[in-house]
């Protein structure tokens, strides 16, 4: 479901407070697809922040790790802590069932193999 080369649109299915300060937000996509990200991997977002300056616009990214089960199907689960002066965790917490959010990945942190090391 992911595109490390290019931005996709994940629609927000749900949300749901789990604090004060947090929230869970789930995205779906195609119900026969898995989101294809390996352990120890991330995703990265981005959202369009202020106004376009000369026909540009102006992106905050921020990665983050999904929180489902690797082997779902058509969805995945970010659980974002809302910081009042957060620019995405704002964007986050504004977004509504319905709503979408770009996202690229897998980007890879490390290639992990069964048993690669004896101890962690």
């Amino acid at each position: 479901a992911l595109n490390p080369e290019k931005w996709l649109e994940f629609k927000l299915q749900e949300k749901a407070t789990v604090s004060h300060d947090s929230e869970l937000f789930r995205f779906s996509f195609d119900p026969s697809t898995k989101l294809g990200l390996d352990v120890a991997s991330c995703l990265v977002t981005r959202a369009p922040i202020g106004q376009e300056v000369e026909g540009k616009r102006k992106y905050v990214i921020r990665p983050y790790t999904p929180i489902s089960d690797p082997d779902s199907k058509g969805y995945f689960d970010l659980l974002i802590k809302v910081y009042p002066e957060g620019k995405m965790s704002q964007h986050f917490a504004n977004l509504k069932p319905g709503d979408v959010l770009e996202v690229k990945g897998p980007i890879e942190k490390l290639r992990y193999s069964p048993n690669m090391k004896r101890q962690i």
